[in-house]
């Protein structure tokens, strides 16, 4: 989920598998009514579901940009046409990387696809979305392969009224294409669910020597590292310490860096929600993260992931 806070002066950049869910529904409640809020993708309770109001993610003739999940801080700056993100505090969460790869490993194998209308609604909104030029919703006109810049997001008549007809032309077709849209959501869902049942099954029969295998193959086959979104952000860091417009907040004392943060911005703190999340680990197979690795994986997530590692001091 992306949290853009006009009002409070703050975007919230998610990363993976790092706490951050419970982050940006706390968030979402304090951000105020015009900020930008995505759809939450993970599996919360019914409470926590109920409590996130999802706002202004999709395309209006105020805000002609779509935002979405796991967005890097660079795209989420680029579609805040109106907005100038220099000046707002910048909110994300990490972990270490060595415990966030193994937890990606069995993320990736028993990931299922949200289920809702909602989640199919947004589906065809993007189908839809592709099909348009990649500038077509500047207020001015740019060069071909460059977003709207600020300069000149003026709003002019002739933008306005462009912006409007896109975005209706976008809501429409994106209704029409619903039925067809959820019924490829659905086989993706069922498909998901038959190749989760699947894994499970074969990850309770493996050795704890057999799951370090499957890992290892998992580790070497993946060329980036996780976290990716910030790695812009975390590249400004000097000697360790992030710029005054930065607030990190560590898996590891996660609550305690969220109340900093909300000190800082003069919100009130919040506890953060504790989701519902069902262990995908089989109990025979629940270790310490630095069992699921030898030698030459803890050295190639180390290499991989030197940016992290170097500016948060985390060791193995």
């Amino acid at each position: 989920m992306v949290v853009v806070s006009e009002e409070k002066k703050f975007v919230f950049v998610k990363t993976r598998k790092t706490g951050g869910s419970s982050v940006e529904l706390a968030l979402s409640g304090l951000a105020g009514r015009d900020a930008v809020v995505t759809l939450i993708m993970e599996d919360v309770d019914r409470a926590c579901r109920r409590a996130h109001q999802p706002r202004n993610y999709f395309p209006t003739c105020s805000r002609p940009s779509r935002f979405w999940n796991h967005m890097t801080f660079g795209q989420i700056d680029q579609n805040c046409v109106s907005q100038d993100l220099s000046a707002f505090t910048k909110i994300y969460t990490v972990r270490n990387p060595w415990a966030a790869w193994v937890s990606r490993f069995w993320w990736e194998h028993t990931k299922v696809p949200p289920f809702s209308v909602n989640h199919f609604h947004e589906e065809a909104v993007w189908a839809v979305w592709t099909l348009m030029p990649r500038h077509s919703f500047a207020l001015q006109p740019c060069e071909p392969g460059e977003g709207p810049s600020r300069d000149k997001a003026k709003p002019t008549w002739l933008g306005s009224a462009w912006a409007s007809l896109l975005v209706l032309c976008v809501q429409v077709l994106a209704l029409l294409a619903l039925p067809w849209v959820s019924i490829g959501c659905l086989r993706r869902w069922r498909a998901a669910c038959v190749r989760r049942d699947k894994f499970m099954r074969q990850a309770g029969t493996w050795s704890k020597q057999e799951a370090q295998q499957h890992f290892k193959e998992f580790v070497m086959k993946r060329k980036k590292g996780e976290m990716l979104e910030v790695h812009s952000l975390v590249s400004k860091w000097q000697g360790g310490v992030p710029p005054p417009d930065q607030r990190v907040l560590r898996m590891e004392h996660l609550q305690e860096d969220f109340d900093a943060a909300c000190k800082a911005l003069s919100m009130p703190a919040t506890p953060l929600p504790r989701l519902k999340a069902s262990s995908v680990v089989p109990a025979h197979l629940k270790m310490p993260y630095q069992h699921m690795y030898d030698e030459e994986t803890r050295l190639y997530v180390g290499s991989v992931e030197r940016l992290i590692i170097d500016a948060c001091k985390y060791s193995f």
